[in-house]
């Protein structure tokens, strides 16, 4: 009984990883020549080219925007959107099935409950003050995240994570994509005026 106690005591003290939403925070890697400030919202004809699915995702988009990509602060000269697609989501249900058919012994010896996979495409397009089209950037961002005892995350943050990371990631692709562009799209930017 006294083992079983220790076992017990051992699993509330030494539960799963912890993750707050807090943590997302996308690299602060500033681009060499950043873009003209541009509006991160665009309508044309009352249809929004934005699809945000989430507040983390817009998060994560407008840090980048504002650290990295342009001048937050400036005359606006653009607009720039951003949106997503989710390209694969798999749970790992496998591992929780076996998990519950054994009444999760062997998730106390290791075995993870689930292992959450993520694969997003990530886009930025890029337009001048009279909405013309002047970039358009596209990646495709992977992630994953483990639910178990000890060394994984809980269930309720590991698919929030794992999503939230894939996003991170094809940003991070797509910003030395926009560092190559950017002189080319700031004359451009200037060319057709301010908003």
């Amino acid at each position: 009984m006294k083992i079983i106690s220790y076992i017990l005591l051992f699993l509330v003290l030494n539960g799963c990883k912890s993750w707050s939403p807090s943590m997302i925070k996308i690299n602060n890697r500033p681009i060499s020549v950043k873009l003209l400030t541009l509006e991160n919202y665009v309508d044309f004809n009352g249809k929004t080219l934005i699809y945000r699915p989430n507040d983390d995702e817009m998060k994560m988009f407008n840090q980048d925007l504002e650290e990295n990509l342009s001048d937050p602060f400036g005359v606006k000269y653009g607009y720039i959107s951003y949106k997503s697609r989710l390209l694969d989501n798999k749970m790992g249900l496998g591992y929780y099935f076996l998990s519950a058919f054994l009444l999760t012994i062997p998730n106390l010896l290791g075995m993870p409950f689930m292992n959450i996979k993520y694969e997003v495409e990530s886009e930025i397009r890029i337009f001048d003050s009279n909405r013309k089209l002047l970039a358009k950037y596209s990646a495709i961002g992977k992630s994953k995240s483990i639910v178990a005892y000890y060394y994984g995350y809980g269930l309720r943050y590991a698919a929030r994570k794992s999503y939230a990371e894939a996003v991170l990631s094809a940003l991070n692709q797509i910003r030395p994509l926009i560092e190559r562009e950017s002189t080319l799209i700031n004359e451009k930017l200037l060319e057709a005026g301010k908003l």
